[in-house]
């Protein structure tokens, strides 16, 4: 989320701490997971809900490749590295859960949000194992 929308958040809910990260950013991750650990040792969920979906044609738009790794990174590799990197916390507290978001896309997929479909289709199938 951008800070303004973050700020915003906050005040509306003022007891609701915010964090900044770039999630197609494996250092900011990092970072992130990092402060996270650090400040909440008592962590005990995740949900992962961001994502990314760009509406194009892979086969005749000419910065599909681009599209697509930037949409891989933040639907799929970025849940996989927060998990990762928090489950040592999220598990050692009552009540741990990791919550993946995804999208009703995974089952009537459509072709202008290829990377999106298959990113969120391989969180989903991730979860289940």
């Amino acid at each position: 989320k951008s800070n303004d929308k973050l700020l915003a958040a906050k005040n509306m809910l003022p007891q609701l701490i915010t964090y900044q990260c770039d999630l197609s950013n494996s250092e900011q991750c990092t970072d992130l997971a990092k402060r996270i650990r650090e400040n909440h040792p008592d962590l005990n969920v995740l949900i992962n809900n961001a994502a990314i979906a760009n509406k194009f044609d892979f086969i005749t738009e000419e910065k599909a490749l681009e599209l697509a790794e930037n949409e891989y990174n933040t639907n799929l590799i970025a849940p996989i590295r927060l998990i990762k990197l928090l489950y040592p916390t999220i598990s050692s507290n009552e009540s741990a859960a990791i919550i993946n978001i995804t999208t009703g896309l995974i089952y009537a997929p459509r072709y202008v949000y290829s990377f999106y479909n298959s990113s969120k289709s391989a969180l989903h199938s991730l979860h289940n194992t």
